[in-house]
């Protein structure tokens, strides 16, 4: 990684003569990241950097960060949903984002309570490789687990979310990643989902659907 006052020499030059879009390159460039290839390690130090930039200016970056994602491992895939909640801006989603903002959410202590949830929430059913991300997710302690079962428990409103997103991303033949493995059910004797007979209740599972999320193919 190249040294940290090479970093906001460039971010303080690029503020004075050129666009967002350039320093998005730059922040994309091989060697702003680790030999190993992973995502960024130094978010929080790139934040305080751009933090002395206008709003409008971090709030172009924050865009192009985002759209410039291509997969959920790519080198800012926790810069771009910091930039995000630090801007406050309609972020525009795309899968690569999801998949990004769950690994990263998911080591926050409490998941549900970041920012960017109610928007990425419904998201997770539709998204490709989301099922990959969450593949070691087990056990009671496991974050994004635990975080969504507590809130099937505990709102109801975003329960339905979930149960819809189980319904609909469960079909004959899709590799799945199950909600209530190892936790019991997601929603354990509570009204399930409205068909046309009414009200059902899980019996040991929330749904016809298992309590299921998209793996990616």
């Amino acid at each position: 990684m190249i040294a940290w006052d090479e970093i906001r020499g460039l971010i303080d030059r690029q503020d004075a003569s050129a666009v967002a879009a350039a320093v998005a390159t730059w922040l994309n460039r091989r060697d702003f990241t680790s030999r190993w290839g992973a995502p960024y390690e130094d978010t929080d130090r790139i934040v305080a950097v751009l933090a002395t930039r206008p709003p409008e200016w971090r709030a172009e970056l924050a865009r192009r960060l985002v759209l410039r994602l291509r997969t959920g491992e790519d080198r800012g895939v926790a810069l771009a949903p910091t930039l995000l909640r630090a801007t406050g801006i309609e972020a525009p989603i795309h899968d690569p984002l999801v998949v990004g903002w769950l690994e990263t959410a998911g080591r926050l202590p409490a998941p549900s309570e970041d920012p960017l949830f109610d928007l990425m929430l419904p998201r997770i059913f539709d998204a490709q490789g989301v099922g990959r991300a969450l593949q070691w997710e087990s056990g009671p302690t496991a974050p994004w687990l635990k975080a969504l079962c507590d809130l099937a428990a505990g709102d109801a409103a975003k329960r339905l979310i979930l149960l819809e997103g189980c319904v609909r991303r469960a079909g004959p033949g899709r590799r799945t990643f199950r909600l209530d493995r190892r936790h019991g059910p997601l929603c354990p004797g509570r009204p399930v989902l409205p068909d046309h007979g009414g009200p059902r209740r899980g019996g040991g599972r929330c749904s016809g659907a298992g309590g299921a999320v998209p793996s990616a193919p």
